[in-house]
């Protein structure tokens, strides 16, 4: 279910279904923060770490920090 999410999200953002659509997704879960990158590789893909704000690289969903 959550790769079907994942498609039709980056569906969503693409314009398949309509309009493209700026789709902002929030998770703290790197699972699937990678799921989502793997699914719309093009993706902008952002960091929350102690209150800064920064781009990820290809690899990004992997460096999401664990809480401790």
């Amino acid at each position: 279910r959550a790769r079907r999410t994942a498609r039709i999200l980056g569906d969503l953002s693409q314009g398949r279904y309509g309009p493209r659509q700026q789709i902002l997704f929030f998770t703290c879960h790197p699972h699937t923060a990678a799921l989502l990158r793997e699914v719309q590789p093009s993706a902008p893909l952002f960091l929350l770490d102690k209150g800064q704000l920064r781009p990820a690289g290809p690899e990004g969903a992997e460096e999401v920090p664990l809480r401790p």
